[in-house]
């Protein structure tokens, strides 16, 4: 059987195009596998967040929990204990400068952060450093307050 000469032109087109279409669709999958696996790993490092339980007597002492400048918890204290979350955050804004946009980033809650508790029996207060420590007790006794930090 003879087979004309363009014919075979246009099933090299037809390969070409299967062959480039294949490349295109290989490399979008590669690249959305790629930038998923990026953004999974930052969101896992965002996610941060600081576990506050209070511990206390039955004579219903109470205190008041600031970390850094923000007050996380204010009254008496339980024996059971009271868990409070507090999600480390990353705000991101745009600043406008003569030479251009400039995207400023801060993060509230960082590890360097302060932990103050004031006791409402005797006004003391208790500040501790929480570095990396992701869990934070709190016991009142006898109007004093203890911190303990955990990993």
């Amino acid at each position: 059987m003879k087979v004309n000469r363009s014919s075979g032109s246009n099933l090299r087109f037809l390969y070409g195009s299967v062959f480039f279409f294949a490349v295109l669709i290989l490399t979008m999958v590669l690249f959305t596998y790629y930038a998923m696996s990026e953004a999974s790993k930052s969101v896992e490092s965002k996610m941060f967040a600081y576990t506050i339980s209070l511990y206390g007597d039955d004579e219903g002492d109470g205190c008041d929990v600031i970390l850094d400048d923000s007050l996380v918890y204010s009254s008496g204290t339980s024996s059971q204990g009271l868990p409070v979350v507090v999600n480390r955050r990353i705000l991101r804004d745009t600043v406008t400068s003569g030479n251009g946009r400039i995207i400023r980033e801060r993060v509230l809650f960082p590890p360097e952060s302060l932990l103050h508790v004031i006791t409402h029996a005797t006004g003391d207060t208790l500040s501790v450093a929480v570095g990396d420590n992701s869990i934070i007790n709190i016991s009142m006794n006898e109007g004093r307050a203890n911190v303990e930090l955990l990993k």
